[in-house]
């Protein structure tokens, strides 16, 4: 049964930025080898910006991110454009040059660490704040490219520019000087805020109706964090005319002090709230909703490669529908970039048992669209169709008895050693002391090896003869 909301637009918080057969990958790999230019490089990166942006036009999608397109890494992208800038690397010149020795490292300069995102499995390199840092000086000339490339081609009420918010970046900072942590926030916090009123000023002035600030950070229950949100905002919003700010959260819930402070920003038009993961759900039912400003409602799972399941979705809209709402906006749950980008490119998935529960990145835009149109009281084919494919998929997997019957057969036996350690030990690894080393992860992927595996593709050596080849290139 449709489910019938007000004012229904879509949304799209991010999108890949490999390519459909990983094309920026394999630019960059030739980049840095010496084989292209950076000029090259950077066609290539707008080419597969570009086709994102059309498979976003062509599924209906209203409001497009734009600006979060990046050539290895969006908190390194923000930091060097900001200039937050270790003075390891503070002899080089502005740009994607010292944004790579920063992400791999030079003579005499290693590189910045990883770290997870969140609770993802993406690692994200962490920016330093160092004694050296005084001052800071931004340059977002290649930022404000990208972003009046993509007015000029999805117009100025569909690009929405993405600014990774200010608390984010103080709170994803790793600072290397003596002293309390929240005090050298704060000291950042300082730097920044007259960088981003200005950006934020200038990109009002481009003509975009909209501008995300993703604050993820929002979703840390840290109450060190609470007094930073309360400097920054609304200062950094002071002067962006009728631009409407899309407050964006993913990952997980704001928690209840974010969530009701949140709820007294009169700058902001548009909250984005994460509904697959966390609460948000009982906090908008305990707290309500501002009728003046738009619910950005992530019920597409954005980190997930599986269809969307209409027996979850669903009561999560029915719910939402109650709030008497005057305007929602259907999205993803986060950036699309943590899929895969299209089930198309996997012919092998399509037609395994679990290809038609499955879902991608330009899948997912087509969920967006179909539950916007569902929230709008029309019927959707594509939901019904989820529905049957779970059925049939969960039903297949119940029918299958082949790995129940094997655990149901094990016995005590089957967890018994036929000989104890003693007697295994001295079989094992001969000759090596009591505490051998060994590597962790993966050999390097040497000329050689890339050779022996594309002479496997090309099918000019048997797989016999590539186990022998990379067994001597390993020994």
């Amino acid at each position: 049964q449709a489910i019938m909301v007000a004012a229904v637009t879509t949304g799209c918080l991010g999108f890949g930025r490999m390519g459909p057969n990983r094309e920026l990958k394999f630019a960059l790999e030739k980049h840095w080898r010496g084989d292209i230019d950076e000029e090259k490089l950077l066609e290539v990166a707008k080419n597969v910006e570009e086709s994102a942006w059309d498979l976003q036009v062509d599924a209906g999608i209203d409001k497009i991110a734009v600006g979060d397109f990046c050539l290895y890494d969006n908190v390194l992208q923000w930091a060097e454009w900001l200039g937050i800038i270790p003075s390891r690397f503070s002899h080089m010149e502005q740009g994607t040059g010292r944004m790579f020795a920063m992400a791999r490292g030079i003579d005499g300069a290693e590189a910045l660490s990883m770290k997870k995102w969140l609770t993802s499995n993406y690692h994200y390199m962490v920016p330093e704040v160092d004694q050296s840092l005084k001052s800071l000086t931004p340059n977002f000339t290649s930022y404000f490219q990208d972003i009046n490339r993509a007015i000029s081609k999805l117009g100025a009420n569909k690009a929405t520019p993405v600014v990774i918010g200010p608390i984010t970046m103080a709170r994803f900072c790793s600072f290397k000087c003596e002293g309390n942590t929240d005090l050298q926030r704060f000291a950042l916090l300082d730097l920044l805020i007259p960088v981003y009123k200005e950006l934020l000023t200038k990109l009002s002035q481009t003509g975009v109706t909209e501008i995300q600030i993703h604050e993820p950070a929002l979703v840390f229950a840290e109450s060190s964090l609470s007094p930073l949100f309360k400097q920054a905002y609304p200062s950094i919003l002071g002067s962006i005319g009728n631009t409407s700010i899309n407050m964006v959260s993913f990952f997980e819930d704001v928690g209840e002090e974010n969530y009701r402070w949140l709820l007294t920003l009169k700058d902001i038009k548009v909250i984005t709230l994460d509904f697959t993961r966390g609460d948000n759900l009982s906090l908008v039912n305990k707290y309500g909703f501002p009728k003046n400003v738009t619910l950005g409602a992530g019920i597409i799972d954005g980190r997930s490669i599986w269809k969307i399941d209409p027996r979850k979705a669903l009561p999560i809209l029915s719910e939402l529908s109650k709030l008497n709402l005057t305007s929602l906006r259907i999205q993803a749950s986060s950036s699309l970039q943590f899929a895969p980008w299209s089930l198309s490119c996997e012919a092998d998935l399509i037609s395994h048992t679990t290809g038609p529960v499955l879902a991608f990145s330009e899948q997912k835009l087509a969920e967006i669209v179909a539950l916007g149109e569902f929230a709008r009281g029309k019927p959707s084919p594509l939901l019904d169709g989820a529905k049957k494919a779970w059925t049939k998929y969960q039903a297949a997997l119940s029918a299958d008895q082949t790995i129940s019957k094997r655990i149901a057969s094990l016995t005590e036996a089957d967890f018994t050693r036929a000989e104890v350690y003693s007697v295994r030990r001295k079989k094992q690894l001969p000759g090596l002391p009591p505490l051998p080393t060994t590597t962790i992860g993966s050999f390097p992927q040497t000329k050689e090896i890339r050779s022996l595996r594309n002479q496997l593709k090309k099918n000019k050596i048997t797989k016999e003869e590539y186990n022998a080849s990379i067994d001597k290139q390993i020994s």
